[in-house]
């Protein structure tokens, strides 16, 4: 996936932290997270408050409720939502980011994930966007809940239990894109010169 020349590559330590977990409050920031990228898949779950992202030239609008993700290697940015929301607003989000080789699933899963997502933006940018209305009979924030305090606990088992909840949480997005008349088996069988599996975290 080509960068923007602007944007500044992320190094992460993949081998020692290949999934992290956290919430971002856009006001204790105090500024814009600008153009990057990574190896990681990322996602963004609004709880709070409006956020304007990017993601490969791409331009979202976020509310309460929705989600983005970002296929490893995309280029993306976010920040308060100032275009649409003007005044001042708090603005609480997760922030989700997995080295896809972390999860304990077979090595088909983990092209298959990376390669739809991005194939799905390729067909439409919408289509990493999924909207509260579609996500809200689903237990996204159960399974991001869920995971965070594991992540924090760090007790026995701990990242057996992150691996289900993420793996279940991308196989609902998939379900998603399925609904929205996505054909994800041609999107897997489809030619691909980009190759994820060389961003193996033992390389």
């Amino acid at each position: 996936m080509k960068q923007s020349p602007k944007s500044v590559f992320q190094d992460i330590d993949r081998l020692n932290a290949p999934v992290k977990g956290f919430l971002l409050n856009e006001k204790q920031r105090k500024g814009a997270v600008g153009p990057h990228w990574h190896y990681y898949l990322e996602l963004l779950y609004i709880l709070k408050g409006h956020l304007f992202a990017t993601c490969d030239g791409a331009n979202y609008h976020l509310n309460p409720g929705d989600l983005i993700l970002y296929y490893p290697q995309s280029t993306h940015s976010m920040h308060q939502d100032k275009e649409l929301y003007p005044e001042e607003e708090e603005v609480l989000y997760f922030v989700l980011m997995v080295d896809l080789n972390f999860l304990n699933i077979s090595g088909t899963y983990h092209a298959r994930f990376s390669k739809i997502f991005r194939m799905a933006y390729e067909e439409n940018p919408a289509n990493i966007h999924f909207r509260r209305e579609t996500l809200q009979e689903l237990p996204i924030l159960q399974l991001l809940t869920g995971s965070l305090e594991e992540m924090r606990s760090k007790t026995y088992g701990y990242d057996v239990l992150v691996c289900s909840n993420i793996a279940t949480l991308l196989t609902y997005l998939m379900r998603c894109l399925r609904d929205t008349g996505l054909d994800t088996d041609a999107v897997i069988t489809a030619p691909d010169a980009f190759n994820a599996s060389i961003y193996s975290i033992t390389k």
